[in-house]
């Protein structure tokens, strides 16, 4: 082979490789999407709206926590 041919033979082989690691890649990000589409929690996560109830529960178990160190506004 001349010179050339094997330039160009190492260039292709070297973009073989980065095809294969891409198409790897690519498997794991389906494969890690497919899981996260299958996944279930056992209790629905809290309602976004009605974070005022929320911080109503946070301030409750803080008072109840350190009973006297909080006052009521």
């Amino acid at each position: 082979m001349s010179k050339y041919d094997v330039e160009v033979e190492g260039r292709l082989k070297a973009l073989e490789g980065t095809v294969g690691n891409i198409e790897g890649m690519i498997n794991s990000l389906v494969a890690q999407v497919d899981e996260l589409k299958s996944h279930s929690h056992d209790a629905p996560a809290a309602p976004a709206a009605g974070s005022d109830a929320r911080l109503d529960q946070i301030v409750a178990t803080l008072k109840a926590a350190e009973p006297g160190k909080f006052r009521n506004l």
